[in-house]
């Protein structure tokens, strides 16, 4: 396992090259080149969204979800699974101008170094999440107990 901790977000530095491009291009809106890290059938899930899949699909959710957001990434583990994939966890924040949250990457690299998949889940309080997505969070709660 290897392990990158720092401090300062702006020097956040992880070995892997398709983590790295991730936040790089996406806090320069460069949305189309984040996509493009992804595999073919590469999988984004966001917090409050189903899996967003493909290079095309991702780059629109991108487009429309992630602007003047900021991604600051603090610290990164990652191990090489006995499948040649790459598992990498990175830690940091999420902020906009409404609201600021601690955040955790969950990435699985191809053994060709492209992003297959990307979990986002926030860490926060259920009260720091109803302020960032109260509507969203109602309609999850109705769609799991109407069931």
């Amino acid at each position: 396992m290897v392990s990158t901790k720092i401090n300062n977000s702006t020097s956040f530095h992880c070995e892997e090259f398709a983590i790295q491009s991730y936040f790089s291009t996406l806090n320069k809106g460069q949305f189309i080149l984040t996509a493009t890290l992804f595999s073919d059938q590469g999988q984004l899930v966001p917090p409050f969204d189903s899996p967003v899949v493909g290079q095309q699909a991702i780059a629109d959710y991108l487009t429309k979800e992630a602007v003047d957001m900021k991604f600051q990434p603090q610290s990164a583990t990652s191990q090489v699974l006995p499948s040649g994939k790459t598992d990498v966890e990175v830690r940091g924040q999420v902020s906009t101008s409404l609201f600021k949250v601690n955040v955790v990457w969950n990435f699985l690299l191809s053994s060709q170094g492209k992003i297959d998949l990307v979990k986002v889940n926030l860490i926060a309080s259920m009260q720091e999440l109803l302020r960032i997505n109260p509507q969203g969070w109602q309609d999850n709660q109705k769609t799991t107990l109407g069931n």
